[in-house]
């Protein structure tokens, strides 16, 4: 029993790295294929992809692939009729489950430490290489942000740090929706202990008391405070 437990053993975790690797091989090549503009003329590139979101794709796919490896690790029982001779041995299917149990435990380990080892830094390192789905997304022009603050309406197109704001707009509006008034300003520096924005080069421009005339930004004290 003890060497047909063995070969159970070494049988599926042999299958299960077969198919792991084919898996990564075809899905990671697949996802190069899809951001190929960034691999336009470094062919090795490709494969440096790949090598870093292994981690990644082994933690999305474990669950399937290991269900595909049972499955063709049976197909291999039954090919060579071993799982006929088991039957025949009085190993019913209870049994075999429990001879596998063991096998998937361990790819389950190799599979956790694998993906907890190597995952962090093939991040990292894809953060750093700025490629694919980890590019960053920061506020620029082309990029502002837009988010509403109760009547507000405000625009930023950049972000130096996790405090402050720069290229500010700010929309003033009434309940049905008209813009009373707008406020530009360079940057925007929050305080933590007076709950407000600290505006710098802040400059007032009312929409409503145009009436149809042209007016004029006025300037406002520096630094504003915006709440």
């Amino acid at each position: 029993m003890s060497r047909l437990f063995l070969y159970i053993t070494s049988s599926f975790i042999k299958t299960w790295l077969l198919i792991i690797l084919i898996f990564l091989v075809l899905i990671g090549l697949f996802d190069s294929l899809a951001h190929g503009d960034d691999f336009i003329g470094n062919f090795s590139d490709t494969f440096r992809y790949m090598y870093y979101r292994a981690p990644v794709i082994l933690d999305r796919i474990y669950i399937f692939a290991t269900l595909i490896a049972l499955l063709f690790f049976y197909i291999r029982l039954i090919r060579h009729k071993e799982l006929v001779a088991m039957l025949g041995l009085g190993i019913s299917v209870p049994r075999q489950v429990l001879l596998l149990t063991p096998a998937i435990i361990i790819v389950t380990l190799i599979s956790i430490m694998f993906v907890n080892r190597f995952m962090p830094s093939s991040v990292r390192s894809l953060q750093a290489w700025n490629i694919g789905e980890y590019k960053s997304k920061a506020v620029s022009p082309k990029n502002p942000l837009w988010f509403a603050d109760n009547d507000k309406i405000i625009r930023a197109t950049f972000r130096p740090n996790r405090q402050s704001l720069g290229g500010l707009e700010i929309f003033s509006r009434e309940i049905d929706g008209r813009i009373t008034e707008y406020i530009s300003a360079d940057f925007a520096v929050y305080d933590n202990e007076a709950k407000y924005w600290k505006l710098t080069n802040a400059k007032r421009l009312p929409i409503l008391s145009a009436d149809g005339h042209d007016i004029n930004a006025s300037a406002l004290a520096d630094p504003y405070k915006f709440v």
